[in-house]
């Protein structure tokens, strides 16, 4: 596995933790909820290898807890404009190939 697949991990493993933060002070998530969240995610997160498969752990913690819903919403968008960005890379190199 890659080292910046690992930050990635590392980077959405924060945005985890200051959304559960944010919901205990809200009162949106109690003190069990988090550790049964937490416990979640700790168990899974060391066997996600793919963007694919964070996406898919993203999905299951916000579809049990969804204080975690911005957090699978934002890595969605970013996932969207990578593939976006690379199918106009790709486009472009075919362009350059015709000219």
């Amino acid at each position: 596995m890659n080292t910046s697949f690992e930050e990635k991990k590392d980077a959405v493993q924060e945005k985890i933790l200051g959304c559960m933060i944010k919901a205990l002070r809200d009162g949106t998530l109690k003190v069990e909820e988090s550790r049964a969240s937490a416990q979640f995610v700790l168990s899974k997160i060391d066997s996600v290898g793919t963007s694919q498969e964070l996406l898919a752990l993203l999905q299951e913690l916000s579809t049990r807890w969804k204080v975690y819903e911005s957090v699978l919403l934002e890595e969605k968008g970013k996932q969207i404009q990578s593939e976006d960005t690379d199918q106009i890379k790709q486009v472009q190199q075919k362009l350059q190939k015709f000219l």
